[in-house]
């Protein structure tokens, strides 16, 4: 799960977070346009924290748990979705003009409950 996620997390930083559509084009803006480095950080810890638990034995990577980055994307997440709100509205109050979250940010959310998902279950074994 942590290893999906984190790439969900990468792969969703390039992709459109905001898509507006007027009579005049279609505008996206992506994570990459936003500097979002945190998430291509954060996603790439996760990754490879994901390869280390699913091939213990092939690669070794120790830092950290994927739990913590989980919580930190979740955070940056819910401080996005206020921006990416606040942008639709701004998009929404031109007259002819629609538009919606993009699918890029949907990608980061999803990853973003992957990688605490794979924390909690790496706790949970951890455990036993």
């Amino acid at each position: 799960m942590t290893l999906t996620g984190g790439i969900l997390v990468i792969v969703g930083v390039f992709l459109p977070w905001i898509t507006a559509t007027a009579s005049a084009g279609t505008f996206s803006a992506s994570g990459k346009d936003a500097n979002e480095w945190a998430f291509l950080i954060l996603g790439g810890f996760a990754t490879v924290r994901g390869l280390s638990m699913a091939k213990p034995g092939l690669f070794r990577f120790q830092l950290g748990t994927p739990l913590i980055g989980g919580v930190i994307l979740a955070v940056l997440v819910a401080l996005r979705w206020n921006d990416l709100q606040k942008a639709l509205e701004d998009f929404r109050s031109v007259p002819g003009v629609t538009a919606s979250v993009g699918i890029g940010f949907w990608a980061v959310i999803a990853g973003t409950v992957l990688v605490l998902l794979g924390g909690v279950l790496a706790m949970q074994r951890r455990r036993m």
